[in-house]
């Protein structure tokens, strides 16, 4: 996106995966478009850094691959209640891509009710992986959905927007 124009285009991860962040946009040739900080889902944002905090919001979160201590539909994820709270607070819309293993989906969705904010999402694309595809992938599909924090709950999405 940062090649597209977007700007600031921030990048963030949890602290012990931000020098891995930093080298693959320097090898990418982006560190004069992309900025990378520490985030762990769910900080309050006047804990965040400055340079995130003051950019806030942004036009769009995108995150993938975020939930990882589901355990069940029925029980609270921390990392999926934090990312839905962060991607909130942050941001005007945000794209959420969720893998299909085990209850995640179903725990993603649950956190989605749970957070109050199911008419403000959609499912936007699915990819399905099969054979070969879906073992290099590690899962039989993705989920994209979108969130528009700009509407209330209830509101109706207007042609065109």
């Amino acid at each position: 996106l940062a090649l597209r124009g977007a700007q600031p285009a921030v990048l963030t991860d949890v602290s012990k995966a931000l020098p891995l962040l930093k080298r693959n946009i320097s090898a990418n040739g982006l560190s004069s478009r992309c900025q990378a900080f520490a985030l762990h889902w769910g900080t309050a944002l006047d804990r965040l850094a400055p340079e995130v905090r003051d950019a806030v919001p942004f036009n769009l979160v995108i995150a993938s691959d975020c939930s990882y201590d589901f355990i069940s539909p029925e029980k609270p994820s921390p990392s999926i209640d934090g990312l839905l709270a962060t991607a909130r607070s942050c941001g005007s819309r945000a794209l959420i891509c969720v893998s299909r293993r085990t209850n995640e989906v179903e725990a993603f969705e649950a956190a989605v009710d749970r957070a109050g904010l199911s008419a403000l999402a959609e499912v936007v694309h699915s990819a399905k992986f099969e054979g070969r595809a879906a073992e290099l992938e590690g899962v039989p599909e993705c989920l994209v959905y979108s969130f528009d924090f700009t509407r209330r709950a209830g509101e109706d999405v207007k042609a065109g927007s």
